[in-house]
């Protein structure tokens, strides 16, 4: 079924309240930000963020355990959880290396809640890391952090 566009005419001051809310809740919030990027990106309800390991030249488990730890204490900075994870793209640089990082996810990831999720081979800027993950997650409505 094809949606119709309908036209409404406001008075100039409810357009100007109107207007007001539509950039009030296009508020982008950039947490920790750099010059070249921000520790996370909060718009609308949504949290973006990449983790990557604190350790270099160690295991994928380690690697991995570690950057889950990062990544729960970005979603608590927000107010989120790992339970609320939307989606989440993994970069592997040694693909032998998936079957322990999914062990780890495993355990990490609460039962019931598991993200969209994609896993690609890609060299990595430090070639001492193992793993690197790009998060989305949704912030309760309840929270309300990134909401201007």
């Amino acid at each position: 079924m094809r949606r119709q566009n309908r036209i409404d005419f406001v008075p100039i001051g409810e357009a100007d309240r109107i207007l007001s809310e539509s950039i009030h809740t296009m508020t982008i919030q950039r947490i920790n930000p750099a010059r070249l990027y921000s520790d996370a990106t909060v718009h609308q309800g949504t949290v973006y963020f990449v983790e990557v390991p604190s350790s270099r030249q160690t295991d994928i488990r380690t690697q991995a355990r570690e950057l889950f730890a990062a990544a729960d204490a970005t979603l608590a900075k927000v107010g989120s959880h790992r339970s609320q994870l939307l989606s989440a793209t993994i970069y592997l640089p040694d693909l032998s290396d998936r079957d322990a990082f999914n062990e780890e996810w495993e355990a990490w990831i609460p039962v019931g809640c598991p993200p969209s999720r994609a896993c690609v081979s890609a060299a990595l800027m430090d070639p001492g890391m193992r793993v690197e993950v790009v998060f989305i997650a949704a912030i309760p409505p309840e929270v309300e952090y990134g909401r201007g």
